[in-house]
């Protein structure tokens, strides 16, 4: 059975404060150890490894935690800020790189795409 995600962050902050993480560190080495634990992710994906694809993601969330918590800030807060700046953007992600609808290279995308003219009038483009 799965912890709640609140459960888990609590877990995961607890670990840190008894560790001295949260008080003997600070945000850039949080960031520089978040960093590294991004190059363990690149690998794993490189290499096609899930589980420990799955143990970097889960240690970069870590440090993320960690540093949300130096800076006095909650992961949950830091997500919804993004969150709300993204929500109404448009585009679509072609060959890798997400391009908005104001770029102008955007028609063109959009026709090789799905092959005719669109232009997302209908609502059909999605991030």
């Amino acid at each position: 059975m799965h912890k709640d995600l609140n459960e888990v962050i609590f877990d995961v902050r607890k670990w840190a404060y008894d560790r001295n993480i949260i008080n003997g560190s600070d945000y850039y080495r949080q960031y520089i150890k978040a960093q590294s634990e991004m190059g363990e992710l690149a690998d794993a994906l490189l290499k096609g490894q899930r589980d420990e694809t799955r143990d970097a993601i889960g240690d970069v969330l870590v440090c993320l935690i960690n540093m949300a918590e130096q800076c006095q800030l909650s992961l949950q807060e830091c997500l919804e800020a993004a969150y709300e700046e993204i929500k109404d953007r448009k585009g679509v992600m072609f060959q890798g790189v997400f391009v908005k609808e104001s770029d102008p290279e955007y028609k063109r995308i959009m026709e090789k795409i799905h092959g005719s003219s669109h232009d997302g009038a209908n609502g059909s483009i999605q991030e």
